[in-house]
């Protein structure tokens, strides 16, 4: 699957059980604006629909990966209000949808990922950036409280203190103090070359495993009784696949 055309706002690829979404908005720094998030949630919508476990990469055209939602559309709407609460909705579902799912999702960061931008990263299973890239709050710069999830996210992933110095004072993480902070996972000078070589590793892993892994990771509403049953729910069902069986075998003769 391709989406072609000078003016698609979201190209999608998929290879196999390979999916990437790049946003192509470089002109406006791929900002969030109706048509982008509309393309986003329809795509989203394809890929729960998918039986079995998707690799999904986000990234994007041009030197910023996502700079936040189109301030400009939002200032100029008929209706700033309406427009701004449609925006966030559209994407509220589809990230929510894409997190209840069973992928696992990938952020490939070149440049700024500002506000929603950040909201991507944060909503993404692993996340690559280049040494060029940075990470900021920027909703209190325009006078707004954040959206896609950053005050649920952002405090889980790097505490509540440094997750209020980020939204409330503009501070701009540099890609090794986001790394440092737990936001990325790696940062590389080729992140190209780095993205595939993770997606390789990928593939070539036992997708059920990953995703009831990652499923596992981010049950934080479990006690620790309920969470040890989940873990047992999760291997019941994993050695009932011929692939882990397969896997377990090919282990066994290699010793």
């Amino acid at each position: 699957m391709t989406a072609a055309g000078e003016d698609t706002v979201l190209s999608v690829t998929r290879t196999g059980d390979v999916w990437r979404l790049t946003l192509r908005r470089p002109h406006a720094g791929n900002a969030v604006d109706q048509r982008l998030a509309d393309a986003f949630a329809a795509t989203v919508a394809e890929l729960v629909a998918e039986d079995e476990p998707q690799l999904v990469v986000l990234a994007s055209e041009g030197s910023q990966f996502c700079t936040g939602g189109d301030v400009t559309a939002v200032a100029t709407a008929a209706d700033p209000g309406a427009y701004l609460v449609r925006l966030a909705a559209t994407m509220h579902d589809a990230l929510e949808a894409l997190r209840a799912s069973a992928h696992i999702v990938v952020a490939a960061v070149q440049g700024a990922a500002a506000g929603a931008g950040l909201a991507l990263v944060l909503n993404a299973d692993l996340v690559v950036a280049s040494e060029q890239a940075v990470f900021l709050s920027a909703y209190a710069g325009v006078g707004l409280t954040p959206d896609c999830g950053v005050t649920h996210l952002l405090p889980a992933t790097v505490g509540p203190r440094r997750a209020a110095e980020l939204t409330l004072t503009g501070r701009v993480l540099t890609a090794p103090e986001a790394r440092d902070w737990g936001i990325v996972n790696t940062v590389v000078d080729d992140l190209s070359g780095h993205l595939d070589a993770l997606l390789e590793q990928l593939t070539a892993g036992p997708r059920w495993a990953q995703s009831r892994t990652l499923r596992l990771l981010g049950r934080d509403d479990l006690d620790f009784h309920d969470h040890l049953a989940a873990e047992l729910e999760g291997l019941a069902a994993q050695i009932a696949l011929p692939d882990t069986v397969q896997r377990l075998h090919r282990f066994i003769d290699r010793r």
